[in-house]
């Protein structure tokens, strides 16, 4: 009896419980709704926070992790669940007992699940890195391969394919093309998938062993991980490539011996499947680094024969060489002068380009009586003719440029912002505004590029020099000039006496040594000391004041690779720069700045940047710079105990600053202090100047009622949350959520319609009252005249982008056409609950280009978007449509609805989560053509049974992946052939590599028509994952499956790779089957 009541007692126990709990359901029904509402509030912000993070990572290169994708498309799905749901509630007008029993019960599960969802959406990281760049993306430069060429390329294509040669050395003077040459074979060999890795470094004549491992670590795709000790990087970096079976390692300019086991290169008996490929000057160079005779391979390029020769020229110079005797004459002398050398003859063909027959005959005359130089490694030659192109640049702006880049180390990606910033303080870009000036300089870099004295970067917006041409220009500026840079040895300062006739002075990537007590430098304009390793070095208060007519200080910290501006900051701002008079430009980057009270003397001063500086003190100083043109902040910081960097009125009074950059680069929640809280924007009004600013504003209560931001010429503005931190120019956000949950009138958004006409990109969310853009936010037709990119969000009562019968157009002639989005190449759209269609009415003739280079469309989170493509022709207005994406628009029924919905050109269509999408297409199928369509991908549309009829399927000629996943009542992909359908009895898939069937349970086969016969030629991997009712791939398999499969070797079900070795596809998923019933009955 005890035990039968202790049963009963837990048993009643459990009973109250349970009752209690269902009592709570009602009794707190209320509170359960709020606290779900508060959630969804919560959770849409954490999603808006992991989406600026994963646009961020996107514009850095970077590969969005997997559980990232996955959270966020759960994230995505729950908030859709939890609107339906609260949006139902507050429809029940009457609620009994049992009704608030069931909403009290789910409110309160969803409330928990939604709070687990934002737990889980606390990522240490968004993406990992993508995947390395590979010599693939090296740029290429004009080659020519001639039969001299083609037999070295030959021996060395040997050599890489001989598996008893492991070292390969390319030797040849200076300029023969030996770096061409090497890169254009790296790229052969990657696309002939020789090797299982190919990576290259410049090694150059200063050797830096942690620039060579970083480059190839960048080409693995290896992270370093801030390791710091060049052993570490080495051990990281063996490892690495004996992961490989087989790599090939490019060592490119090498001048002497170096020990591949100190940057950590496995090589010879350490890993027998890499091989080592240097270019060199010096045979000696191959003889010493390589292991053993009998496995190496040494090659010398050779000049170019005399025919090559002239038609390398004549390529160059153009038909005018040839166009009399006389002047073909000159242009055999002058060709025979650059002796066979490719870099030789194509920078004097590309100098006297144009020119008259005179001036051939003064450029055979100065080649000939041209004065030897003595610089290492370089034929005479090649000397003689690349002075020689110098000599023809044809103006003062361009010499200088050329000869001034060589103050930057060898192999250096140099910016042509520096060039920009520099030349205006010495005064090279005179009585022209700043924008002008970088025009200027683009236009100046772009000659030398197609004089070939200059070569196209790696690095957005930057430029290089050959290192034989930076050669000549050192040699030209030697008396001018004093370079010790990129790890140069530099030891002790030269005598004062012989340092007083240079003119700029450049320590770059070095390490400094002990500045003297003072120095008199009566001639120098430039002096550059950045990116050393001690930076921070103090300079005694007689360096720099003897220095009365320098124009051109940058004194700047290396970057660095660390996250959200964790930067080693460099130095401090230093007293004595008020003896500084002269000085028009003024970098001090990455530097740690207190009392400004030095730069207030400095009244010529137009351009000061501090970009990535943190300030102990507030910069006051800066308003007295009243000759200012250009002040770059961007990336500032300060101590917690300063309101901001710039106090009160300091930039209003800068009546002459043409540029303002005041951009965080990084998202501005991490950080306790926020630089530029207290600015007022209205100290922008009295700069009359002003063309250029960027900001990042709290939100829309930080602008004034009235304020209109100027005309601007460029621009990167962000006002509120979402916005894009490595943004591009012309870049606006417009967030109009307040604290959370107050959404400001599109009223609010007068004060940039100024920025409208110049905007590229353009990014809006959270505007009350915003029904459509045209006409109701934009009625002027060529207001967006060159925008990009448009992303819009959380507008709920947005309806349309155009209302065309709302808009009023002014009648237009054919000549004066609208230009409204006729740019536009992205276009975004998500969580717009109110959204019907892109356009409503047809559009007419006035802005019938809209839309027309439209390349990436994206709907998401539109739940009452019923029509694609409504009121538009894709034929006409998406004509240019690449890739289309629609996600969670649950009223879609169908993707086209007429022939003409198929955007011609559309390569990628993605559908994920359309609840009620039954079929993707409305029309006939006989007239439905996606014939460029590269990529299909559609997950969780569970009333989709089949995605084609063969009759489409048949136009999928350049379809290379197809995955499907999660469609739970999928039977097919393609359906079977129905009576009065054309008759098709072979589909191929000429082009098919990959195809994804994933979580498909009621999936038989790809195909089940016993009609049809399939062909599969590209096919190289195919993967089932619970996929129960498969029991065949297709009804019917070609005979002669070899031809009908050639590159199809193995597929993976549930995980385990199975080899098909001439067994038929479906006999293996008959297998599958037949082995899981048993498993089952078992």
């Amino acid at each position: 009896m005890e035990v039968l009541g202790s049963i009963f007692g837990e048993i009643g126990g459990y009973l109250v419980k349970a009752i209690k709990r269902r009592f709570g359901y009602c009794i707190h029904y209320h509170r359960n709704v709020e606290t779900l509402k508060k959630q969804v509030q919560i959770l849409e912000a954490t999603r808006k926070d992991v989406e600026a993070s994963t646009n961020t990572t996107k514009r850095n290169g970077e590969v969005i992790r997997n559980e990232v994708q996955n959270w966020t498309s759960t994230a995505d799905g729950a908030l859709s669940e939890a609107t339906k749901f609260l949006q139902a509630v507050e429809e029940v007008r009457f609620l009994d007992f049992i009704s608030r029993y069931r909403l009290g019960r789910k409110a309160a599960k969803k409330a928990m699940a939604i709070e687990k969802l934002k737990k889980d959406g606390e990522f240490d990281r968004v993406a990992n890195h993508a995947s390395p760049p590979g010599v693939l993306s090296m740029p290429s430069q004009d080659f020519v391969i001639f039969e001299s060429t083609r037999n070295a390329m030959e021996k060395i294509m040997e050599a890489l394919k001989d598996e008893g040669t492991n070292f390969i050395g390319i030797h040849g003077m200076g300029g023969i093309g030996k770096t061409t040459i090497v890169k254009d074979i790296a790229k052969k060999v990657e696309q002939e998938k020789l090797f299982d890795a190919v990576v290259m470094a410049v090694v150059s004549q200063t050797i830096s062993v942690k620039r060579i491992q970083e480059q190839i670590a960048e080409m693995l795709g290896l992270d370093f991980k801030q390791t710091i000790s060049e052993e570490g990087r080495a051990s990281l970096l063996h490892t690495r490539l004996k992961n490989e079976n087989k790599t090939l390692v490019i060592l490119d300019d090498i001048w002497v011996r170096l020990d591949l086991a100190i940057i950590g290169i496995p090589f010879g008996n350490g890993h027998i499947g890499c091989k080592i490929m240097i270019t060199t000057r010096r045979r000696q160079v191959c003889n010493v680094m390589a292991s053993r005779i009998e496995s190496t391979k040494i090659i010398q390029l050779d000049v170019l024969a005399e025919q090559e020769s002239w038609f390398l020229l004549k390529r160059n110079a153009g038909d005018v060489i040839e166009s009399s005797p006389t002047m073909n004459s000159v242009a055999k002398d002058i060709c025979k002068e650059c002796g066979g050398l490719p870099l030789a003859i194509v920078t004097v063909g590309r100098a006297m380009r144009g020119r008259d027959l005179e001036e051939w005959k003064e450029a055979a005359l100065e080649l000939k009586k041209a004065q030897p130089v003595n610089i290492e490694g370089m034929d005479d030659d090649v000397y003689k003719c690349l002075k020689l192109s110098y000599d023809y640049l044809k103006n003062k702006e361009t010499k200088f440029i050329f000869l001034f880049c060589c103050l930057f180390p060898e192999d250096y990606d140099i910016p042509m912002e520096d060039l920009v910033r520099y030349g205006i303080g010495l005064g090279i870009f005179e009585d022209v505004r700043i924008q002008e000036a970088r025009n200027r300089a683009r236009f100046i870099v772009n000659n030398l590029k197609e004089s070939c004295l200059f070569l196209t970067s790696n690095e957005e917006d930057c430029v290089k020099m050959h290192d034989v041409v930076r050669d000549v220009a050192k040699s030209i500026t030697s008396d001018m000039y004093f370079v010790k840079v990129g790890g140069e040895k530099f030891e002790e300062w030269p005598n004062i006496e012989n340092l007083k006739r240079y003119t700029a002075l450049s320590i770059m990537q070095n390490q400094i040594p002990e500045y003297p007590a003072s120095w008199d430098f009566p001639n120098l304009q430039t002096l550059l000391l950045r990116e050393n390793r001690n930076s921070q070095l103090a300079m005694p208060e007689g360096v720099l004041k003897g220095m009365k007519t320098l124009e051109l200080f940058d004194h700047s910290g290396s970057y660095s690779h660390y996250p959200f501006f964790v930067y080693p900051f460099y130095g401090n701002l230093e007293p004595t720069l008020s003896h500084l008079t002269n000085l028009r430009t003024l970098i001090l980057q990455n530097y740690r700045v207190g009392d400004t009270t030095a730069l207030g003397g400095l009244k010529s001063l137009e351009i000061l940047s501090f970009k990535g500086s943190i300030f102990t003190e507030p910069a006051n100083a800066i308003s007295k710079l009243t000759s200012l043109k250009l002040l770059d902040l961007e990336e500032c910081s300060h101590h917690s105990h300063m309101d901001s960097i710039l106090p009160s009125n300091v930039i209003s009074r800068l009546s002459r600053v043409q540029e303002l950059y005041m951009w965080m680069m990084s998202p501005r929640r991490l950080f306790s202090v926020k630089p530029f809280m207290s600015f007022n924007i209205t100290e922008l009004k009295p700069l009359a100047r002003l063309t250029a600013f960027t900001m990042m504003i709290v939100n829309f209560e930080n602008i004034p009622e009235g304020f209109c931001f100027p005309d601007l010429e460029v621009f990167k503005i962000s006002i509120g949350d979402g916005g894009d931190f490595i943004a591009k120019q012309n870049y606006l956000n417009l967030c109009g959520l307040v604290e959370d949950q107050k959404m400001l009138a599109i009223t609010r958004l007068g004060c940039i319609k100024p920025l409208l006409p110049r905007t590229n990109y353009l990014s809006l969310s959270s505007m009350e009252g915003l029904r459509n853009i045209f006409p109701q936010l934009i009625s002027d037709r060529d207001s967006l005249a060159v925008l990009r990119s448009l992303n819009i969000s959380s507008c709920s009562e947005l309806e349309y982008l155009i209302d065309a019968e709302e808009w009023e157009i002014p009648p237009t002639t054919q000549q004066q056409q609208g230009t409204c989005l006729v740019c536009l190449e992205t276009l975004s759209v998500s969580n717009l609950k109110a959204l019907e269609a892109l356009c409503k009415g047809e559009l007419p003739y006035e802005i019938s280009l809209s839309m027309t280079k439209l390349k990436l469309l994206r709907f998401y989170q539109c739940s009452k978007l019923s029509n694609v493509f409504a009121s538009l022709n894709p034929q006409l207005q998406l004509k240019e449509l690449e890739v289309l994406h629609v996600g969670y628009c649950n009223a879609l029924e169908y993707i086209f609805g007429k022939k003409e919905d198929a955007p011609p050109c559309l390569r990628e269509l993605k559908l994920d989560c359309l609840m009620r999408l039954k079929r993707i297409y409305k029309c006939s199928t006989d007239l439905l053509d996606l014939c460029n369509l590269e990529v299909l991908q559609i997950n969780r549309c569970n009333e989709l049974k089949v995605i084609l009829p063969a009759s489409a399927a048949q136009r999928l000629g350049k379809l290379k992946e197809l995955h499907l996943d999660n469609c739970y009542q999928l039977e097919a992909f393609l359906a079977k052939q129905q009576e009065g359908e054309e008759t098709i009895e072979n589909l191929v898939f000429s082009q098919l590599r990959m195809l994804s069937l994933v979580d498909l349970p009621n999936l038989t086969g790809f195909c089940t028509d016993y009609t049809l016969t399939f062909k599969w030629p590209s096919l190289e991997k195919v993967e089932v994952v619970r996929c129960p009712k498969m029991q065949m791939f297709v009804a019917v398999v070609a005979s002669d499956e070899d031809s009908s499969m050639p590159k199809l070797k193995m597929i993976k079900v549930d995980g385990v790779d199975i080899m098909l070795e001439g067994t038929d596809i479906n006999r293996v998923m008959q297998g599958r089957y037949k082995d899981k019933v048993l498993v089952t009955d078992h």
